[in-house]
Order: C-alpha cells, then structure tokens, then sequence
C-alpha cells in the first residue's frame, strides 16, 4: 500500500494543461505544495510536487491557493534520459487522489520561500 498524507498549502497555484496521450488529450494539473517540518529544533519549509492526469486534474486544479490543505495521494518516481547530458535523472511526487482543507494553516512568511 502506497499512501500518503502531507498538509501544506499551493502558495503559487495549480497550473493546468493538456497534453497528449496516446491517441488523446488529458488535463495534466501540477502545483508545489509547501510544508513545515522539524529540522533539529528549527522550523523548516519544504516543497514537494503534487500533479494528477485526467478527470481529477480539474479536482486537483480548484484546490485554492495560499489556504491549508491536506493532500491524500501516492508517492510516484518519474525517470528520464537527459538530452544534453545522456545520464537518467529522477524525481519523486505525489500523484493527487484526494484534498482535504485545513483550518488555522499560516502559510511561511515571504522570506522563507527560496524563488
């Protein structure tokens, strides 16, 4: 079983998009969510991505922004071969199933957030 639970919030919002797979179009729906985690005795923010393909895309991309929410989904790896390089590179997310609001969410100050 593979499932997780993380709470955070979408402080840039969701993007959404088509593209194309196979012989058809989906929604491709894609955020950042951000989230605090203990680090010794200090806060710190972190980010992870969360995306969904098809129907819960669109459920995925009405999740608001800047607002507390807990994220139910599996984590996933996506791999591929770097063009310039030749080398395969990786990364993990969370492929959406389902949110949740969170009440009393404080999102991390300006300053925190590293872009």
């Amino acid at each position: 079983m593979n499932e997780v639970k993380i709470s955070g919030a979408f402080e840039r919002g969701i993007e959404l998009k088509q593209v194309d797979r196979g012989d058809k179009q989906l929604e491709l729906a894609t955020g950042s969510l951000t989230f605090t985690t203990k680090r010794g005795e200090q806060d710190v923010n972190m980010w992870i991505d969360v995306e969904c393909v098809g129907p819960k895309a669109l459920e995925l991309a009405d999740v608001p922004t800047n607002i507390g929410v807990t994220i139910t989904g599996e984590i996933r790896r996506a791999a591929w071969k770097d063009k310039v390089t030749d080398e395969w590179k990786h990364r993990h997310f969370i492929y959406y199933k389902d949110a949740e609001l969170v009440e009393g969410y404080n999102p991390p100050a300006e300053d925190d957030i590293p872009f």
